[in-house]
């Protein structure tokens, strides 16, 4: 058929529309004529305009994680269902931990049945998540507001959030103590009072004489949290007036005595009331005592009280309160040799001074010295019963993480633990697992899985969870 002008597809519509008896041409061609109007019809309509879609794909294009496999994905909407999916508890965390460590992301059909889970871990899951959350949530208070998925950097430093700026500054000051204290010498005078504080704070990574000027400059600031935290810090380093002044008080707060009939020896303990006559409660004495401890130099404490280092080293371990203390010391000086020497401070059951000194120290030293003290003071084989769960969830807190593989092999081998398995109630056994289960590395997942089947959905759906990743390069995953 030859082809039509715009006018003669007109004309022969127009002559359809009156009827096929007022144009003998058109009758003649009635069913060819509008199969043709149709064809013209359906091929010259405009193309809408192109929709925007619902949901931003926020950087979308370099977000290199794989998604979840298709089992994990059922068992992680199994693990977050039903009447125990919580999303606010050490396994929820150890979740969004294990998936950052393989580079895997949730799959965009599960984010529906994932939310409170994206709603808890959004800020760490990645932007696929949080462009999804921001479109059903928006209205929700996002922590990281300008700079979600930006690295900051020196330059934009200024104008990241409260969060951002802490979280840049802490981790530059564990490898440029100088560089960092110079950007936080910068932000301070645009600041608050609370927050100059919180960023003098961090200078106690890596304290160090570089930063008694710094320090002693801050003694004219007009808020008087900067001032106190400036005091406290240099109250930690040896040299200065305030470190000595700690000295004075620690003499004060430690009491040596004579003990032994043939072999005379000194024994070393907290007084019961520090002088002047101030309220001590000894119950408390690691918290108490704390801050009046932390930075002195053991050598500093031996000489103000007048007695060789393993003397009091050897005298302070019938006192767990003050042996605990001076291992603190020692820890954070990083002289393990000498840490070695408090091992008989860890013989029996796990103390309420040892879960203080794990909890207060393991956040603050780096994987060697993680190693180190846990392999002094955590010893599951010296145990005679399982510590209460939420030392395991405080333990947790501070490792940020799995213990070891041959710590959680202690742990899950150990006496205590075979009897906890065995005798304790249906509850307190429940609870013990949910707050081990993060503890437990995916190498040992199997043995895991064998003791909490028949007595922990959760602690069971997480293992079975780890197992179901792809095998990843860190053994610690």
């Amino acid at each position: 058929m030859a082809a039509f002008s715009s006018s003669e597809m007109m004309r022969l519509k127009q002559s359809l529309l009156l009827g096929l008896a007022h144009d003998p041409a058109a009758q003649a061609n009635g069913l060819t004529g509008l199969s043709l109007i149709a064809a013209h019809s359906r091929f010259s309509r405009q193309r809408p305009p192109p929709r925007e879609t619902a949901l931003p794909r926020e950087k979308s294009a370099t977000d290199s994680r794989r998604l979840l496999p298709d089992a994990a994905r059922a068992l992680l909407t199994k693990l977050f269902s039903g009447k125990d999916g919580k999303t606010g508890d050490a396994i929820a965390l150890a979740v969004m931990q294990a998936l950052k460590r393989a580079r895997l992301r949730l799959h965009p059909f599960d984010y529906a049945r994932l939310e409170d889970f994206i709603l808890q871990f959004g800020e760490e899951l990645g932007p696929e998540e949080r462009s999804w959350l921001q479109a059903v949530r928006p209205d929700r208070k996002q922590a990281h507001a300008s700079y979600d998925d930006e690295p900051v950097s020196e330059e934009t430093l200024p104008q990241a959030g409260k969060t951002q700026k802490l979280a840049f500054l802490k981790a530059l000051r564990q490898g440029d103590p100088d560089k960092a204290r110079a950007l936080i010498e910068q932000l301070l005078p645009a600041e608050t009072a609370n927050l100059r504080a919180e960023l003098v704070g961090l200078i106690s990574t890596g304290l160090g004489a570089a930063d008694k000027a710094f320090l002693e400059g801050l003694a004219a600031d007009r808020a008087q949290s900067v001032r106190e935290a400036a005091g406290t810090l240099l109250a930690r380093l040896p040299g200065t007036s305030a470190y000595q002044k700690k000295l004075e008080q620690l003499k004060d707060r430690i009491e040596a005595k004579k003990a032994g009939l043939l072999r005379r020896r000194s024994v070393f303990s907290l007084r019961s009331a520090p002088k002047p006559n101030a309220a001590f409660d000894p119950l408390h004495a690691l918290n108490e005592n704390k801050e009046i401890f932390e930075g002195a130099r053991l050598e500093d404490i031996a000489s103000v009280l007048q007695v060789s280092l393993a003397d009091l080293i050897a005298g302070s371990l019938e006192s767990p309160d003050l042996g605990h203390l001076l291992l603190r010391c020692v820890v954070l000086e990083g002289q393990w040799a000498e840490a070695d020497m408090f091992s008989p401070l860890f013989a029996g059951d796990l103390s309420h001074q040892t879960v203080f000194l794990l909890t207060d120290l393991l956040p603050r030293l780096d994987e060697a010295g993680r190693a180190a003290l846990m392999s002094l003071a955590f010893v599951p084989g010296s145990w005679s019963s399982l510590p209460v769960f939420h030392v395991f969830m405080g333990l947790n807190g501070a490792l940020g993480g799995p213990l070891s593989h041959e710590k959680a092999s202690d742990l899950l081998q150990s006496t205590a633990w075979r009897e906890a398995m065995r005798r304790a109630s249906d509850e307190v056994r429940s609870h013990t697992l949910d707050a081990v289960a993060p503890l437990i590395l995916r190498t040992l997942s199997e043995s895991f899985i064998a003791d909490s089947e028949a007595h922990s959905r959760r602690a069971t759906l997480y293992h079975r969870f780890l197992l179901s990743l792809p095998v990843p390069a860190d053994v610690r995953t």
